[in-house]
């Protein structure tokens, strides 16, 4: 029986998993970025937000004409004016003054935090009691505090979940470059296995290992397609591994990656090494339990695995 070699430790797998080159970039609508792998830093086109904005709804005050202010001894102030959301105000805050403000409304010059709504009491004839002192910053957000102009807002290799999208949905951008899929074919081999719709018997096993795969690839945002089953007979699983690397730019094949005498994996991907497909035995053997028989391999540039036939060593590996 032969034995492992070029085993690697989880760290040596990953560091290996960075050799390979990513696939070339495209420009996706934002409404289908989610999943997508960012292939370039975004410098923001602007400050976000653009102006000083209220979190809260309240008023607008100069901090200082608070301060000392509480329950018990409440300031009193000018109610000068109430702020349009839509509007960024020209209008100066002058001491002793504050203005009504909603949450998202632009503060006004002079101003420097937001007394919230509960903390006051309109007294009548234009004047405001203020209830709790506020600081510098209290209840706003600041200018650029999200993302400055010019500066990096996004870095390349970013996954875009829905924050991600958000974000840049806020910053004004429609599409997004983003690497594209790749697309990873699976191919079952074994003698024993069966459809899932198919009857059992003792010595048959129904192909789980595709369906599992197949999931996990997507999540993980691969375009994967099963290719079916594959007899344990050498020249025919090298013929559907030929066929899958036409078409694709990873290939999975699940079962035959150990060292027992039908474990055919290794022989059929090295048995492929050409002048003009140059096989390279990147790993057979990987320091995780279960899941030790993995192979990794580069042939003609793309990413050949042999998984494990056995279902949870399969999803080890496949998520390691």
């Amino acid at each position: 029986m032969r034995g492992f070699f070029k085993v690697q430790s989880v760290a040596q797998f990953t560091a290996i998993l960075q050799g390979f080159l990513p696939l070339a970039h495209e420009e996706v609508d934002l409404v289908e970025v989610e999943g997508r792998i960012l292939a370039q830093d975004l410098l923001s086109p602007e400050d976000l937000p653009q102006a000083d904005r209220s979190v809260m709804d309240g008023f607008a005050v100069r901090a200082q004409d608070t301060f000392g202010s509480g329950e018990s001894n409440p300031a009193y102030l000018e109610l000068s004016a109430d702020l349009d959301i839509t509007v960024n105000p020209d209008q100066e805050l002058q001491p002793g003054q504050c203005m009504a403000i909603v949450t998202g409304g632009c503060l006004p010059p002079g101003a420097d935090a937001v007394v919230m709504i509960e903390h006051t009491a309109d007294m009548g004839g234009g004047t405001m009691e203020i209830r709790k002192s506020v600081a510098p910053g209290d209840n706003i957000m600041e200018q650029g505090e999200d993302a400055q102009q010019g500066k990096l807002a996004l870095a390349a290799g970013t996954l875009l979940r829905p924050q991600e999208i958000g974000f840049l949905a806020a910053l004004g951008q429609e599409r997004a470059v983003v690497h594209k899929q790749p697309r990873v074919g699976i191919l079952s081999t074994g003698d024993e296995l069966v459809e899932v719709g198919a009857e059992v018997r003792p010595g048959l096993v129904r192909d789980v290992n595709s369906h599992t795969l197949q999931a996990l690839a997507r999540r993980a945002g691969a375009k994967a397609t099963r290719l079916g089953m594959v007899r344990d007979e050498e020249s025919e699983l090298r013929q559907a591994l030929e066929n899958a690397l036409m078409e694709h730019d990873v290939v999975l094949l699940s079962g035959g990656s150990s060292v027992g005498v039908r474990d055919l994996t290794l022989d059929v991907i090295q048995s492929l090494d050409s002048p003009d497909t140059p096989v390279e035995l990147l790993a057979h053997g990987v320091a995780v339990s279960p899941g030790k028989p993995l192979i990794l391999a580069r042939v003609g540039g793309k990413a050949v695995w042999g998984l494990p036939g056995q279902v949870t060593s399969a999803q080890v590996v496949m998520q390691v």
